[in-house]
């Protein structure tokens, strides 16, 4: 089953179009918003996710959930970043990784970013809002963003972008079905593809020192789990760690 898609010119963000959409009447499971430019396009923790118009993806997906325990959303952020590394490495992309918690790399150049909101019913998730912002066939950057890449980049080619958000929204869909079933596999996925797992990298905490470390893993409620030189691990939540170029 293909989701329905909403296809407009400009919107102030998908993610706030769609919850007042949902708020109005309920949607099908699946359903897509999608912008060719967002005003207040938003990533995590309120900050902005820059898309030029008509050249990139900018949409939200609606996701309806069957009593879905709310100390497991972390598998949310898993999922949805495997379906999108799977998707890209499809096109022939390769070298992906996931920049804890919710980007995706190609090499050291970010790709695309997710941002997960969640509606509650009692203990438990109701739905979930999911947008994504991916860099299609943008090739001209900011000169700040140095770290910024496009599928058009790597492949050399224009993408069909409708075809490429059928792909993604239908294989969302399809993998948020059976999310519990797989939790272990998308657990262990998403472990081996982070970005810097494998040996010491430079770290900096708020208004501190940088340091070495090493990514040890991610603990259930979705936290980088870090191991210094001297062997001490330290639990860090969004914001409360910085990964430094080495």
């Amino acid at each position: 089953m293909k989701p329905q898609i909403l296809h407009l010119d400009q919107v102030e963000s998908t993610n706030v179009l769609l919850a007042e959409l949902n708020r109005k009447k309920e949607l099908p499971n699946g359903f897509v918003v999608w912008a060719e430019k967002q005003t207040a396009g938003r990533g995590q923790m309120g900050t902005q996710w820059l898309s030029r118009k008509g050249e990139n993806l900018t949409f939200s997906i609606y996701i309806q959930w069957q009593k879905f325990p709310i100390e497991k959303q972390f598998l949310f952020q898993q999922m949805i970043s495997l379906s999108l590394i799977y998707i890209l490495e499809s096109y022939g992309i390769k070298d992906l990784t996931v920049k804890w918690p919710n980007d995706i790399y190609c090499g050291d150049a970010k790709i695309a970013g997710i941002l997960v909101e969640n509606s509650l019913l009692g203990t438990e998730i109701d739905s979930s809002i999911i947008g994504i912002g991916l860099n299609v066939n943008q090739l001209d950057f900011s000169p700040i963003d140095r770290k910024v890449c496009s599928m058009a980049s790597i492949l050399n080619s224009t993408i069909d972008r409708a075809m490429l958000l059928q792909k993604l929204s239908s294989d969302l869909l399809f993998k948020s079905k059976n999310i519990l079933q797989n939790s272990t596999i998308y657990q262990e996925s998403y472990l081996e593809q982070l970005y810097h797992v494998n040996g010491l990298h430079w770290f900096q905490e708020p208004k501190k020192n940088r340091f070495l470390a090493k990514i040890h893993g991610i603990d259930s409620i979705g936290r980088l789990i870090l191991e210094k030189e001297n062997g001490e691990r330290q639990c860090y939540a969004l914001k409360e760690i910085t990964f430094l170029d080495d």
